[in-house]
């Protein structure tokens, strides 16, 4: 889909809508194509193709080589920063790793190898953080998923959502081979989300006091297994206070509680989405975005 976000709506909502259409952002080619397609086969079609959103950035634009980091000004073009040395050699010496995904913000820059996330200051262009991939747990609380008999004690038969008991796990072993897959850094607050490739979310709140020594990420993050370590991740997203996460066992969407200093409660609330558990399925999510109208998890296939 080459990064694009295609925006489908309900077909019943247009019968009551009276606002004109997009005139802009149309639907491209493919997306009329999977919709004729669709309709040939489902004669009362469900969502209409809507809209396509190219992906944008503002207002700094980060694009990074295999070792050097470069930061754009989206509105002149002009290159505002360059940042070299990303990477050490890796730990068998022959070369660096894969870069798997880069962010920033107005203090930082993240760039994510398979073995280990780093963190510069844009300031200084400082290395002022790392988390390897390799450790044997995160954080002091972890907390895993207990499997209970289906019922519905656990689910309202108007909602798409089903809440998953959890428990505190004292030996939560995370494979050596794991690797970060999609961190994401939260917009609105210094909070951090890293999602390993075992289906392990590592969460992160207010990471700068780690940086600035007030604290530990051992005391800071809180480690959440979301299903079998054999599951495969495959995207994290967190916005609006609640991370969703898919893996191939399904959709998840985590919530947790935050004291004054950036501590944790004692209960986190992971729910799962009922209808969304095909390994077939899962497998082709390509984007995950959680909307603000009653937290609604959006998965992009």
């Amino acid at each position: 889909m080459n990064g694009s976000k295609e925006v489908w709506r309900l077909a019943s909502e247009y019968e009551y809508d009276t606002s004109p259409p997009p005139t802009s952002a149309l639907p491209d080619d493919g997306q009329l194509d999977a919709y004729a397609q669709s309709a040939s086969f489902y004669h009362s079609s469900h969502s209409d193709p809507h809209a396509c959103l190219p992906r944008f950035v503002y207002p700094s634009l980060l694009v990074c080589g295999t070792n050097q980091a470069f930061i754009f000004d989206v509105l002149t073009g002009a290159r505002v920063q360059l940042i070299g040395d990303l990477q050490d050699v890796n730990a068998h010496g022959d070369g660096l790793d894969d870069i798997t995904y880069v962010d920033v913000n107005v203090r930082h820059v993240f760039v994510c190898c398979e073995s280990v996330l780093k963190v510069f200051l844009r300031e200084t262009g400082r290395c002022v953080l790392e988390i390897t991939s390799d450790q044997v747990y995160y954080g002091d609380q972890r907390f895993t998923l207990v499997y209970t008999p289906p019922d519905n004690s656990h689910w309202h038969p108007q909602s798409e959502l089903m809440r998953c008991n959890t428990q505190k796990d004292v030996d939560m072993t995370v494979p050596a081979e794991s690797q970060f897959n999609q961190p994401r850094l939260v917009v609105h607050g210094s909070h951090m989300a890293l999602l390993l490739s075992c289906s392990c979310l590592i969460v992160v709140p207010d990471f700068e006091r780690i940086i600035s020594g007030e604290t530990t990420l051992r005391a800071a993050a809180l480690d959440i297994q979301l299903g079998s370590m054999g599951s495969q991740s495959i995207y994290l997203t967190y916005e609006h206070g609640r991370i969703a996460v898919a893996t191939a066992s399904g959709v998840f969407i985590v919530q947790f509680a935050l004291g004054p200093d950036g501590s944790y409660g004692s209960e986190i609330t992971v729910h799962r989405v009922v209808r969304m558990a095909r390994y077939h399925d899962l497998q082709y999510i390509s984007c995950l975005q959680m909307a603000r109208w009653e937290y609604v998890a959006a998965a992009c296939m």
